[in-house]
């Protein structure tokens, strides 16, 4: 009978406990962050050294020129610089974009470029060859000519090129280019490796060839005889000139986003 008694006191404490815990306000507890803080020291690395060379180029367009497309320069650049989604601010969003960039090959490649050209000596990115400058002198005097805008694919003529000849080889076969000459003493090929130095080496390097016998392995020896043609064929650098055109073309079209 105790024991009853007992324990219907306890039961009837509890419940009173239980309903006073009930009205009793409880604490707020603070959500939890879906998102987290993305550490990325990559990132930042990167990010940090673009804020300074945006912060350098802003620099010199203040100091270099006040006209009005250094003032919308600058306005833009400013802008990219302070947007709270952008590449500078936010984290997801750049890790996103650094991931993306990473397996782009063609940025890769870019990128390799620019890299050793900053990193090497003012006098070793000077090309060489007399030709090569010659060439890039006549085409940064063309940017500053006053040219009119050119036409739009559609509006264009249609090209035809006709290149005389008579009895003239267009490309050296590999026998002519190992014939020594009667009044050289060396094979044509020689002879242009020779005059053309700087050219010979660059072309190896961009074939990835380490011994010069393998110039006329199969896999290059339609590059080897068109390198030799080029320099010694003037009909050979007439029709390659104008293939330079074609592929102009063609890149226009694509820039004007044409199918046909």
């Amino acid at each position: 009978r105790m024991r009853k008694v007992v324990s219907a006191g306890s039961l009837s404490s509890l419940e009173t406990d239980a309903r006073s815990r009930d009205n009793r306000p409880q604490k707020q507890v603070a959500p939890i962050s879906a998102e987290p803080d993305i550490i990325d020291a990559l990132r930042d690395q990167v990010r940090d050294k673009l804020r300074n060379f945006v912060h350098s180029i802003k620099e010199l367009l203040k100091d270099v020129d006040s006209s009005s497309n250094s003032r919308d320069m600058l306005d833009r650049l400013t802008f990219m610089a302070s947007m709270e989604n952008g590449f500078f601010w936010d984290d997801a969003y750049a890790s996103d974009q650094l991931d993306d960039v990473s397996k782009n090959h063609t940025f890769k490649a870019v990128l390799k470029k620019i890299h050793g050209l900053m990193c090497m000596h003012p006098d070793e990115v000077e090309p060489k060859s007399k030709e090569v400058r010659r060439r890039l002198t006549f085409f940064v005097n063309s940017l500053f000519m006053d040219m009119p805008d050119a036409p739009s694919i559609h509006d264009m003529f249609s090209w035809n090129v006709l290149t005389p000849y008579y009895s003239e080889d267009v490309t050296y076969s590999k026998a002519d280019l190992e014939r020594r000459s009667d009044a050289l003493g060396v094979s044509t090929l020689l002879y242009l490796q020779t005059l053309y130095k700087p050219d010979w080496h660059n072309f190896l390097e961009r074939l990835g060839i380490k011994d010069e016998d393998k110039v006329w392995a199969k896999k290059y020896v339609d590059e080897t005889r068109r390198w030799a043609s080029i320099r010694a064929q003037t009909l050979s650098r007439t029709v390659n000139g104008m293939m330079y055109c074609e592929k102009a073309l063609r890149l226009l079209a694509n820039l004007e986003r044409l199918d046909d």
